[in-house]
Order: C-alpha cells, then structure tokens, then sequence
C-alpha cells in the first residue's frame, strides 16, 4: 500500500471527481459522513484501526509500529 503525506493527498489519488467534492464540502461543514460513505463505496477502509495515526497507509500507526 502507498503512503501518502496528508489525507488530502489520498484522497486526490483517487482520481475520483465525487470524492474530491465531498472533501472540499468536508472541509467546510467539518461533517465527513458522506465523504466516508463515498470511499466505503469505493472500496476503502476507512475504519479508526487503518487511520491509526493520522497516516492513510500504515495501519498499525505511524511507522507501521505498534
């Protein structure tokens, strides 16, 4: 898996035209429930364990460590 610098990142390279809407509406309202939905949708897992860290990729936290 790739390991992008910032969320923002990830999800630009998605290359997904909806999903870059729904984050500039996140980024606004500070509600990512249909943005979250959309990348379900999509395949991705966005759950609390993969995001550990604030690091999209590295899904035991920042640098793969426990």
């Amino acid at each position: 898996m790739a390991d992008y610098g910032s969320f923002k990142d990830f999800i630009e390279s998605t290359g997904d035209g909806e999903l870059l809407e729904l984050y500039s509406e996140f980024l606004e309202t500070g509600d990512d429930t249909r943005m979250m939905l959309r990348l379900k949708k999509l395949g991705y897992d966005m759950s609390d364990n993969y995001m550990m860290g604030g690091s999209v990729g590295k899904p035991l936290g920042p640098g793969g460590k426990k």
